[in-house]
């Protein structure tokens, strides 16, 4: 969708143009430069502008502008198609907010984003960070107190002089766990500014001035152990249609939803009150039984289904470019779209939906759990640090660094916090801001360079998450039991490739058909193939099949070794790509060549 530079430095220094032409990852990518006598803002963005586009009021008092998108109502995109003035339908109705209510006004945004504002009479600017933290925006800590701000961490490295000045521990942290800890970045002078907020900025004197953060959104969660299961289902399918309603007008173009075989995308689907304006579409590597699950529910859906075929170096092809847009904060594992990129603007699709972060909010995927092999069922476990993500220590003072790290984010008294409030907590702290999850390059890689429109992050979604008991997440409980209201029985009735049985089904089904489902991957993987039953490929098997892969990995650079050694404790070139053939050892490969492919683009 967008990505942004704002510059408060004086003019002569202002990094406009070196910062457009780095945003400009595709030549059909638009970038704008909005230069006033306090202030420099840099905005790129992929989509229609006469909707997301800038806008000053008619006596230019008044600057909008936005990175992102915000969801509202079709009633409110329709009162601001007859504000006066060019710009963006979007920024017209954020203008509108502000103008009847100030910028307290701005605390009801929903979306995606972050909104600038510049009130020229009250010489004040405003940074308005979204609620999950799923879009970025980073500050740079500069010796002289200069302001200065981007979505992207590279580009203001870039901009701001201090593209060599590493934090070593922050690479390491994502050798060790697939992440970086908030607010930290691989920069020592650049870190992300809080989410949720109002940030307001001073620009009364010479010199602007971070002035204050106002915290407007906090995740307080509020149990009620009256409120059933299906209940809180039936809200959550509430909100559930009101988010996809929100973002499937046809004022965005042609919808795409990406449709698998699981619940996520087939709520989302169904969620959908018209879909006359929305086609499906599946990746693949072979046309497999998730395809087919798909095929089935966009059957009943009654909407149009489109095969994407993965080229077989899909991902070695797309991880350079991947690594340039994300920043290396997530492992190229997860740059699904970006190969595909092309080919949807080609059919048509202007308006991408995809059912991310479900995992996470629903169904407990970062809480600590056991499941029992033989009933197949989850309970909880005492903390640790590894969850679903693999983590890899290393004998060496970094990793002892990452472990301080991560002591001081998690205590001693949350770590031994067994309460329903006290889990939750810790599943806060592990998931937002949303941008440093560790698989974020499915998400901030489309968010900068198509039409992304997540339905996760909506306001009624989130309010309904913070209702929700850990306990209802163990084994998907409430979340199938909300997919089953929203999709209805013929869909529901619909295999779930990821249990094998139908949704919300009964614990014998769900033991019965998992058990299939072991034999069948047993029997798969003997095949030795990229693909599998499911939407994503063969991970050991491409790795050491790949040719593209072995060139990216075996591409000389002595940095990249030089620093890996120091922070591993040894030489990761001391075996072959052939020797990183395990599941386990897969996740550090992975992370390692996003870290490479990162030094390489920075020393050539």
């Amino acid at each position: 969708m967008s990505d942004f530079l704002l510059d408060f430095r004086e003019k002569t220094i202002r990094g406009a143009q070196s910062a457009a032409s780095m945003m400009k990852y595709y030549q059909d990518i638009n970038v704008g430069v909005f230069e006033y006598e306090k202030f420099t803002l840099v905005l790129s963005r992929p989509d229609d502008w006469s909707v997301w586009g800038p806008y000053e009021s008619i006596d230019q008092k008044v600057f909008v502008a936005l990175s992102g998108r915000i969801a509202m109502e079709a009633a409110e995109w329709e009162e601001a198609e007859h504000f006066e003035g060019e710009g963006g339908l979007a920024c017209k109705a954020i203008y509108n907010l502000y103008k009847s209510g100030g910028i307290k006004n701005l605390e009801s945004l929903n979306g995606n984003y972050a909104v600038f504002i510049f009130d020229e009479k009250a010489q004040q600017f405003y940074i308005i960070t979204d609620r999950c933290g799923m879009f970025p925006c980073f500050k740079a800590n500069l010796n002289d107190n200069s302001l200065v701000f981007s979505s992207q961490p590279d580009i203001l490295a870039s901009v701001v002089g201090c593209y060599h000045d590493l934090d070593l521990t922050s690479i390491a942290e994502f050798l060790v766990t697939g992440k970086v800890s908030f607010p930290y970045t691989y920069y020592r002078k650049i870190e992300a500014i809080d989410y949720g907020c109002i940030h307001s900025l001073d620009l009364k004197k010479e010199k602007a001035v971070f002035e204050s953060k106002k915290k407007y959104f906090n995740f307080n969660f509020d149990i009620d152990p009256r409120v059933s299961e299906w209940d809180l289902a039936e809200e959550l399918a509430s909100a559930f249609k009101k988010a996809v309603n929100r973002r499937t007008l046809p004022l965005f173009g042609q919808t795409g939803i990406s449709l698998s075989g699981g619940l996520d995308s087939r709520a989302l689907l169904c969620s959908a009150d018209n879909r006359e304006n929305i086609w499906s579409f599946c990746f693949f590597d072979e046309e497999n039984l998730e395809y087919r699950i798909a095929q089935e529910i966009a059957k009943e859906a009654n909407v149009k289904i489109i095969p994407l075929k993965r080229d077989f170096d899909h991902y070695g092809d797309n991880a350079e470019m991947g690594v340039r847009i994300s920043g290396a904060m997530g492992d190229f594992g997860n740059n699904h779209y970006l190969g595909f990129r092309n080919t949807l603007r080609d059919i048509g699709i202007d308006n991408l939906i995809a059912g991310f972060y479900c995992d996470y909010l629903f169904k407990g995927l970062v809480l600590n759990k056991n499941r029992n092999k033989f009933l197949r069922t989850e309970t909880y476990s005492k903390f640790e640090y590894e969850n679903y993500m693999p983590l890899y220590w290393f004998n060496t003072v970094y990793s002892k660094h990452v472990n301080e790290r991560l002591d001081e984010e998690f205590p001693d008294t949350l770590k031994k916090d067994a309460s329903d409030l006290g889990r939750l907590e810790i599943e806060r702290r592990r998931l937002f801001p949303l941008f440093i999850e560790p698989d974020n390059q499915e998400t901030v890689i489309p968010q900068r360079v198509m039409g992304w429109y997540l339905p996760i992050v909506d306001n009624d979604i989130i309010d309904v998450y913070l209702r929700i008991p850990p306990r209802q997440k163990l084994n998907t409980s409430m979340y199938s039991k909300m997919v089953k209201i929203v999709c209805g029985e013929r869909i529901s009735r619909i295999t779930n490739i990821n249990t094998g049985a139908s949704v919300n089904a009964s614990q014998t089904s769900l033991i019965f058909h998992g058990y299939i489902r072991i034999l069948q991957s047993r029997i798969k993987k003997r095949k030795k193939s990229i693909a599998t039953n499911e939407s994503w490929p063969n991970w050991p098997y491409y790795i050491n099949h790949s040719n593209k892969i072995e060139f990216l990995w075996m591409r000389k650079n002595e940095t990249a070794q030089y620093i890996f050694k120091q922070i591993l404790g040894y030489d990761p070139y001391g075996k072959t790509i052939r020797e990183y053939k395990s599941g386990y050892d897969l996740k550090l490969f992975l992370r390692l060549l996003t870290l490479k492919l990162w030094f390489d683009q920075r020393t050539r």
